[in-house]
């Protein structure tokens, strides 16, 4: 729990059983306030109870699912305030840098967009910080090999299939640093509290 990552999403379910341990105060990126000034972290859109989930959702409860880092401190960095979840870039890159500002090791960004060149310039200023952007490929399959390629300050994940393979979804190509499972996940969900 001394590390902490920050989750720039579309919110949190902060009753949730698996994600109240080690939760830090959240930060509404849009409206630049936090939670205790005020600023609205819940769900707007289930994407980012889930992915919070699959971070770090509480292991040795005997309930719901186990996030990856179990026991890291997680933050959320609500990167939107539309019933679908869509962001502006610059609200994603604010949120980023907020999360790193604030004493997180790791910003996760977990929407497309990956490719323009002001993230490597967000990505820079955060490692010049001592933290690390890990930021999604992207649903399109496209292939992302540009003659732009970051110098690892910038992490973009693609996705894995249940069968181990890129997923038919999954953006590629040399600017993608690596694969994770990303296809029938198990992970907390904003509809209920387990």
């Amino acid at each position: 729990p001394s590390i902490s990552i920050g989750i720039c999403d579309t919110g949190l379910r902060t009753t949730h059983e698996d994600l109240g341990r080690h939760r830090l105060e959240a930060y509404n990126a849009v409206d630049h306030l936090w939670e205790s000034q005020g600023g609205q972290i819940g769900p707007i859109f289930p994407h980012g109870t889930r992915t919070t989930g699959t971070a770090v959702a509480s292991g040795n409860n005997a309930r719901g699912v186990v996030g990856v880092g179990w026991e890291l401190a997680h933050r959320m960095l609500r990167v939107s305030n539309q019933s679908d979840g869509s962001a502006y870039l610059s609200d994603l890159q604010h949120g980023a840098r907020t999360s790193i500002e604030s004493g997180d090791r790791i910003a996760s960004v977990s929407y497309h967009g990956v490719y323009f060149l002001s993230n490597l310039t967000t990505a820079e200023y955060i490692r010049s910080l001592g933290g690390l952007l890990v930021w999604a490929a992207g649903n399109t399959g496209s292939n992302m090999s540009f003659s732009e390629r970051d110098a690892d300050t910038l992490v973009v994940v693609g996705a894995t299939s249940a069968s181990d393979v890129l997923a038919w979804f999954s953006s590629y190509g040399t600017f993608v640093d690596l694969v994770a499972p990303g296809v029938g996940i198990f992970t907390t969900d904003s509809a209920t509290d387990s």
